[in-house]
């Protein structure tokens, strides 16, 4: 189905505004869309333009409980440049400024490119926590086999298109002997995705949300 938009449509704009706040995004390089000069500020932007009947005392609650949500101290980081904190930091703080405007869905395009083991750790630890305890559904684009493992369901694409999809456990009995392997995607590659869905050691991340949240 191709949906065509008029920028001259009033509604369909108002439908997208209420979309964007429905819908959060984390780019790859965090620094690409922090920019304000604390991190408590940086949080709040998108409260400031999608929630703008909360009052500054709210919104600062706000920003403490997201903050927390992706564990880090309110107190000690409100202050701080954004661009003074370490890789995995500057992830999770964009990711709070998404989960401060209670998205029903993250989109996170490599949030874990470029990090130490570490931080690549504590950036899974938050999705995981966002996905299992908040409700929210997570769309993770990722290179990294054993992280595709903590899906619920993984979709292969090459140059758009899908070449492979189904849970870890389906691709590695399904694909292992297919041509999956033209599509740069090795059967080792394979077995290694189902042996960290095997091996993991918590759930794996839902398909969708099953909980509700106040809006």
């Amino acid at each position: 189905m191709d949906i065509r938009i008029e920028k001259t449509d009033r509604a369909i704009e108002k439908a997208f505004l209420e979309l964007r706040s429905k819908v959060g995004m984390v780019f790859q390089y965090p620094e690409y869309q922090l920019f304000a000069e604390t991190v408590e500020k940086d949080v709040m932007f998108g409260l400031k333009n999608f929630a703008k009947d909360m009052k500054e005392e709210e919104m600062k609650a706000a920003v403490r409980e997201a903050l927390e949500i992706v564990d880090l101290n309110y107190a000690e980081i409100k202050d701080k440049s954004p661009f003074e904190l370490s890789g995995g930091q500057k992830r999770r703080v964009a990711i709070a400024g998404v989960v401060a405007m209670r998205p029903d869905c993250l989109i996170l395009d490599e949030a874990t490119a470029m990090l130490d083991p570490r931080g690549r750790e504590q950036v899974m630890q938050t999705i995981h926590h966002l996905n299992k305890d908040l409700g929210i559904t997570v769309v993770a684009i990722t290179h990294y086999m054993e992280e595709a493992a903590n899906a619920a369901y993984v979709v292969i694409l090459d140059k758009g298109s899908i070449v492979a999809e189904g849970t870890p456990y389906e691709l590695k009995n399904r694909y292992v002997q297919d041509t999956i392997s033209v599509y740069g995607v090795t059967e080792a590659q394979i077995k290694s995705l189902h042996y960290n869905y095997k091996n993991l050691a918590r759930p794996a991340l839902s398909k969708s949300k099953h909980t509700k949240k106040d809006s």
